[in-house]
């Protein structure tokens, strides 16, 4: 069966229980969401756009194409910021940051909001700033264009940013009340996350779990990682959550056999990744053990 757009609007719309009301606010009328809808009209480049972001995906949603987004600047702007942020280069995104504010560019709500994000991340890691940090990050919440009802991936991707700061200023049930949230909203959108965001959330839901002594449900949380990690043959944080889950088994059960099974493999997968730092790491951990 072949689906047009205004197909796959209303599948949309309607798995998320939008109004067609709450769908057309600020972008047309009720009675043209409705006649899209029904493909009597196509709609413009303009507000399939806006439908796209208010839904909470991107227009290759609909048409499997390109985003109007995917301007080679703007996007190499992103993988920049992206790539400093995982680096920790912190002073570099702030520079970054500051020159993009005034780019005619970056003058679309969704791309502002990825400014403020990477704005209150850094914050908080260079200067240690907190109270900025969130300021920066719920300012980037307010510029979401979905509805009440559906998430963006990028909304998320903040919601886990703001949950990983609670985590560092120990925070614990805070953080682990918006992962739990978080997880919530990912299994309700039937749009198409990156698999390392996924991949993270479960990781940092283990982390946090572990500090609040839930250990089996740290536990849970590594298995659902592990799961992701090999369903979608990466090794993304794969040799982390070995670890941690024989950390974890260790606090539960002490037994120190079974830790150092998941000890070892973690050893094995940050030795192929050439990870020197946490190959020297594990194996002091493991030394400790033996040591017992």
């Amino acid at each position: 069966m072949i689906m047009y757009v205004g197909d796959k609007i209303k599948e949309l719309r309607m798995h998320y229980n939008i109004y067609q009301e709450e769908l057309a606010e600020g972008i047309c009328t009720q009675a043209t969401i409705s006649r899209i809808e029904k493909n009597e009209i196509v709609p413009n480049s303009y507000i399939l756009y806006q439908i796209a972001k208010r839904l909470g995906v991107d227009m290759d949603y609909f048409y499997g194409s390109g985003s109007l987004l995917k301007i080679e600047y703007v996007k190499n702007v992103y993988q920049d910021l992206e790539r400093l942020v995982r680096e920790k280069n912190y002073k570099e995104v702030l520079r970054i940051v500051k020159l993009e504010k005034i780019n005619p560019l970056f003058r679309r709500d969704e791309l502002k909001q990825i400014l403020l994000w990477r704005e209150g991340i850094s914050y908080f890691y260079l200067n240690n700033n907190q109270d900025k940090a969130f300021e920066l990050l719920d300012a980037a919440l307010q510029l979401t264009p979905t509805t009440k009802k559906n998430t963006s991936a990028t909304e998320i991707d903040i919601l886990a940013s703001i949950a990983a700061i609670h985590g560092e200023i120990r925070q614990y049930a805070k953080a682990a009340e918006i992962y739990h949230d978080i997880s919530i909203k990912m299994k309700k959108s039937p749009a198409n996350y990156d698999p390392k965001l996924a991949i993270r959330i479960a990781y940092n839901s283990a982390v946090i779990a572990h500090l609040l002594s839930n250990y089996q449900e740290a536990i849970r949380f590594c298995d659902k990682t592990i799961q992701l990690c090999l369903s979608n043959l990466t090794f993304y944080i794969l040799g982390e959550t070995y670890f941690q889950k024989g950390e974890s088994i260790l606090a539960l059960t002490s037994n120190k056999q079974e830790t150092l099974l998941w000890l070892e493999k973690s050893l094995n997968i940050f030795r192929i990744i050439n990870n020197e730092h946490a190959v020297k790491y594990v194996l002091d951990e493991i030394n400790k053990l033996n040591s017992y």
